[in-house]
């Protein structure tokens, strides 16, 4: 459920056969059955599950997925941030999103900014060397307990470019996703 209002949204048009939204493999949608992705938005509930970065957002800050930027108009204007370091794996993206970003939080804030164009997975070695404050990864379209197995590997990859292990590290949804799985569970241990 989405609450009434208007929100920004984007958008995949179907992808061919083995090209899946995100790189992944997907069989060719049935002839004259092509439904769009929704891959980003910007809807309440995008915003109420991207609160901990940005109050947890301090000196340096690395965020894996640009997105629409939305997490990023809050984060670069705060004056306890000092640098935000972006991973987005998609071209297409930072071209579409970059420039209305920039325009919205001003040089100011947008001098703040480094964007990398990488695979958060493959760019460990392209992120300069930590320490960072805060770290969010948030790279995923749909709410799915498949995706915890790439958060674990995610944040124990790069634990180590913590400040402290009191520095803020999370995903999207974590925490609502563990507890679909803990119910998938408990509902298979039932049957």
């Amino acid at each position: 459920y989405v609450e009434p209002g208007r929100y920004a949204r984007l958008m995949l048009a179907p992808q061919p056969a083995g090209i899946g939204a995100l790189g992944g493999p997907t069989a060719a949608p049935p002839p004259g059955h092509y439904s769009w992705q929704t891959v980003m938005s910007d809807t309440p509930y995008e915003r109420r599950t991207t609160r901990a970065i940005v109050a947890a957002a301090r000196g340096r800050v690395l965020i894996a997925g640009l997105g629409l930027g939305m997490v990023l108009t809050a984060v670069l204007p705060k004056r306890e941030v000092d640098e935000v370091v972006v991973v987005e794996c998609s071209h297409d993206v930072i071209e579409l999103v970059m420039p209305y970003l920039l325009r919205y939080v001003g040089p100011r804030a947008a001098a703040k900014l480094r964007v990398i164009e990488a695979d958060i997975f493959r760019a460990r070695r392209l992120v300069e060397p930590g320490p960072y404050d805060a770290l969010w990864f948030d790279i995923w379209s749909d709410v799915s307990t498949d995706a915890l197995v790439d958060m674990t590997r995610l944040t124990r990859g790069y634990r180590a470019l913590r400040r402290s292990s009191e520095s803020f590290m999370d995903c999207w949804d974590r925490e609502w996703l563990r507890y679909l799985r803990e119910r998938e569970r408990r509902a298979a241990s039932c049957t």
